[in-house]
């Protein structure tokens, strides 16, 4: 077999090279086996030199990653774990070569024919969880990523196998380890794969409505319990998750609204996955009417009034405040969003931010500010709450958001 293998995966423009690294296909071919994809050895005498592409490299005993989207090589020892990278760098292919997805770094699982998206940070438990309700008969869309695309907004499937982390927590119980061991896919001493085949494992293209969105609060020892959750916050988080960045800003925030807006929107607190599986699949075993149930990155911006030290620079002179020409705001339910339409950016204001910008917006001083927010912390010194108001004021500036009157 040739040393140089040239794969191409459905809609994604820029192939992998495996260079050298024929050992590596195979675990490819496990991991990605629902996301269809041609291997061609020696293909990479075709493809111009000016192709982008997505490069595995072998040196010695050691893995070489390459990308459009990096700015120098990853190393790795285990193939398994560069091939773990080899799927974050794939989801960017797709992602640049379908601008009008969206794309969230979120598990989803189908569960009575509509997805629960789980929007939660790195290492927040998600994966763990779809495991459980994989194991529960659901349909596992995404672990980490879940694409959004059409006019209906839809989840879409990558076809990626779901990966947990090593080892497993102490809560996780000897019937999952079962269920784990029937459905090994390819592991590391990091990383266990799940082959989960079809009924358990969407392919690639399938596309289900989301349902709800549950951020999840993993919290040791705690008893399941699902509680409504704000969807001003909601949004916060789910805007957070999308990494899509090929849309105007404007366009993001309008259309993660309209999703979040027709969405139920929870909070799962649990110790248990297990429990908490059992929980979300009773629940949402039947839907009813949605309608009757109630990248770019957004940045939050935010003070405190009990802590913080003042920025440097000359914030002696008075003077009032003006909002930025190019700037607009968002506000659902009570959480405040900022679109400064020249950088294409999204900014989140917690309440005390908020409460500034509106009293920057009626041309108040900074003066006037502190002696408010004296007035309603009086237990914390003047001079930290000052500090607090020209640091929260100069990060405005910074981004925009905020200039001095003339």
């Amino acid at each position: 077999m040739p040393d140089d293998i040239l794969i191409r995966f459905e809609r994604v423009r820029q192939p992998v090279v495996l260079a050298d690294c024929a050992p590596v296909l195979p675990i490819i071919d496990r991991v990605l086996a629902a996301w269809p994809h041609v291997a061609e050895p020696g293909g990479l005498a075709g493809l111009a030199p000016q192709t982008h592409r997505i490069t595995i490299a072998r040196a010695g005993r050691i893995f070489l990653l390459d990308s459009p989207w990096l700015d120098r090589l990853i190393r790795h020892r285990d193939p398994l774990n560069a091939v773990c990278d080899l799927v974050v760098h794939l989801v960017h292919g797709f992602v640049a070569t379908n601008p009008s997805a969206l794309c969230l770094h979120s598990a989803a699982a189908c569960v009575g024919g509509r997805l629960l998206v789980f929007p939660n940070v790195y290492r927040g438990g998600k994966s763990l969880l779809s495991a459980h309700l994989a194991a529960l008969g659901a349909e596992i869309f995404a672990d980490d990523v879940i694409p959004v695309r059409g006019r209906a907004n839809h989840g879409f499937a990558l076809g990626l196998a779901p990966r947990l982390r090593l080892p497993f927590p102490e809560v996780v119980g000897p019937e999952f380890e079962t269920f784990v061991a029937r459905h090994a896919g390819p592991s590391s001493d990091r990383y266990q794969y799940l082959d989960l085949g079809p009924g358990r494992q969407a392919p690639f293209g399938a596309t289900a409505p989301i349902g709800a969105f549950v951020l999840l609060d993993r919290q040791e020892g705690k008893e399941a319990a699902l509680e409504p959750l704000a969807r001003g916050e909601t949004l916060r988080r789910v805007i957070a998750r999308n990494f899509s960045r090929r849309q105007p800003a404007q366009r993001i925030l309008d259309r993660l609204e309209r999703i979040v807006a027709r969405t139920p929107c929870y909070r799962l607190a649990y110790g248990d996955p297990a429990t908490a599986a059992r929980l979300l699949t009773a629940r949402f075993a039947e839907w009813g009417d949605p309608k009757r149930k109630t990248r770019r990155r957004a940045h939050a911006i935010s003070g405190s009034a009990a802590a913080g030290s003042g920025p440097s620079g000359d914030w002696g002179r008075a003077g009032g405040w003006r909002r930025g020409s190019a700037v607009s705001e968002r506000r659902v339910g009570n959480e405040l969003f900022l679109i400064n339409g020249k950088t294409d950016s999204i900014y989140h204001l917690n309440a005390l931010a908020d409460g500034l910008w509106g009293l920057a917006g009626e041309g108040a001083e900074e003066a006037d500010m502190v002696d408010l927010l004296s007035v309603a912390f009086p237990w914390v010194a003047k001079n930290r709450i000052a500090g607090d108001v020209r640091t929260l004021l100069e990060s405005l500036m910074r981004r925009g958001l905020l200039a001095r009157r003339p």
